[in-house]
């Protein structure tokens, strides 16, 4: 890691969005703008101390290496022989929430058989127990917080390693550019309260390592129409990619490469609080590195504003660069923010183009065909 900076102006309430780049000089790596950026959380020492505490494994086992056989495939689960610390450390998801059918087999180790009853109560498949279960899990929110509480469950190790998940890779829209930035690459991370890898990456200093990979996407600007117009739509951390696409056409225009009109609808709170990039994005534009720049802000005003709503009011430079054959990309949340966008670009579909509801929605689906209509969408939930 080479930076870790705080992006928001006023961090009260405990929020936190984060710019950082990793250094990939003398690496392998190879990305652009529009890719994704897998990362391999670690969980904390403190985490792996407890649970080593929670299953009664001494030093002496903790720091013993073995390794563990898949017994469907009988392949190695980890990629070495590794000591017990490491394994839990880097291989198993600690910090998850808990899965019923982990619990359960946990259930049985229990030497108090009030414990164990009381665990399978709570495991049972009833409006009730399931009740019952999401207020536990809210509040012990672990495995480890189940281990504690129910702390007559004699977990074998072996058995504890072989239930638990492994960890995943987290994926985040890459925010640089190579042709930009040739020996970094950065990502827009806003930081999830007890979230494995976001709380990790917020505690890294310069000059710590992680394990990092890009994941291609196709979710790039058009390489060989430069002057290809564009329109981004990316509230939030859904800016990330389009971060990396002013770097790239910034690039272009170095080497003095004809650039398509773009636009840019960001959205966030307010202006003096969450509005990440500002310089950057302003200078974009007077540089002419983009040609319009539309922020939405959600809480300046009684009546909230988001992008669709700036969208609409954009709409005839919108129809107008899809009809010149531009491209238009969306990043960020899938549940509300995308559907929302979507059901604005159907109205103006309708409106402008003189469409029924059946063909604008046939016309957005010959976009996404032809690679011209690009989402990097994700559900928080």
């Amino acid at each position: 890691m080479v930076r870790n900076e705080e992006l928001l102006k006023n961090t009260e309430g405990g929020r936190s969005t984060r710019a950082i780049d990793f250094n990939i000089k003398d690496t392998i790596i190879s990305y652009q703008a529009g890719d994704h950026l897998g990362i391999l959380p670690c969980n904390p020492d403190s985490l792996v101390d407890a649970y080593l505490s929670a299953l009664g494994v001494s030093k002496e086992e903790a720091d013993r290496v073995f390794s563990l056989q898949d017994k469907k495939t009988m392949k190695n689960v980890f990629p070495a022989r590794v000591s017990v610390r490491t394994a839990l450390k880097w291989y198993m998801d600690l910090a998850g929430p808990p899965k019923k059918s982990t619990l359960r087999a946990f259930a049985h180790c229990c030497t108090d058989p009030a414990q164990k009853e009381e665990l399978l109560r709570v495991l049972r498949v009833n409006p009730e127990s399931q009740k019952e279960f999401t207020k536990l899990c809210g509040k012990l929110r672990t495995i480890h917080g189940f281990l504690r509480k129910f702390d007559s469950a004699k977990v074998p190790l072996s058995f504890f390693v072989e239930l638990m998940p492994r960890v995943s890779p987290r994926y985040f829209s890459i925010s640089s550019d190579l042709l930009h930035t040739p020996t970094t690459v950065g990502v827009t991370v806003a930081i999830v309260d007890d979230g494995l890898c976001t709380t990790m990456l917020k505690n890294m200093k310069p000059g710590d390592r992680v394990p990092v990979f890009v994941r291609k996407s196709t979710f790039h600007l058009p390489l060989r129409y430069k002057d290809r117009p564009v329109v981004m739509i990316g509230p939030g951390t859904g800016v990330a990619p389009f971060i990396g696409f002013v770097q790239r056409r910034r690039a272009w225009k170095e080497k003095n490469a004809v650039l398509g009109k773009a636009i840019l609808f960001f959205g966030c709170r307010n202006k003096d609080e969450d509005f990440v990039y500002e310089d950057l994005f302003t200078r974009a534009v007077h540089d002419g590195i983009i040609t319009d720049l539309d922020v939405a802000f959600s809480r300046a005003q009684a009546e909230k504003v988001y992008v669709q709503h700036r969208v609409r009011e954009k709409a005839e430079e919108v129809w107008s660069i899809l009809q010149s054959g531009g491209n238009l990309y969306i990043c960020g949340d899938a549940k509300h923010m995308a559907k929302d966008v979507e059901q604005e670009l159907l109205a103006i579909a309708q409106r402008l183009g003189n469409m029924s509801a059946d063909a604008a929605k046939e016309y957005l689906k010959k976009l996404e065909h032809d690679e011209r209509f690009l989402k990097d969408v994700w559900s928080s939930s």
